[in-house]
């Protein structure tokens, strides 16, 4: 308990309203990872002809929820404030390997087709 003086008595619904106004709160600080997934799965979807909404709604849900849990390990780590920009690290490093790649001619470009067999010119 925080040591206000006094005890705070708090009815069911007080206690449902705070628990929505923490989680509002942590969806704003979860935003910059969550919503680059969010684009990050529309861009997928799109490339692969789907409709793009849901594919993004999927993935910002996901990177939300993985930024949260980042915070809070952050948070019992000790990082006090800043477990904030240590929990968008998971949700960005996973943008980054799930961005699509550009596709040429011959489809994706991979390190096996970048080299030529031995005497061809």
């Amino acid at each position: 308990m925080i040591p206000l003086g006094f005890e705070m008595h708090l009815s069911p619904v007080e206690h449902a309203l705070v628990l929505v106004v923490l989680g509002l709160l942590a969806a704003a600080a979860a935003m910059p990872a969550s919503l680059t997934l969010a684009t990050v799965g529309a861009v997928r979807s799109q490339r692969s002809g789907r409709p793009g909404l849901g594919n993004g709604i999927w993935y910002w849900f996901w990177g939300t929820a993985l930024t949260w849990g980042a915070m809070v390990v952050g948070f019992n780590l000790d990082l006090g404030w800043y477990s904030i920009p240590v929990g968008w690290l998971p949700g960005l490093a996973a943008a980054g390997l799930l961005w699509p790649r550009r596709r040429g001619p011959l489809g994706e470009l991979r390190w096996g087709s970048t080299r030529r067999p031995v005497g061809e010119r």
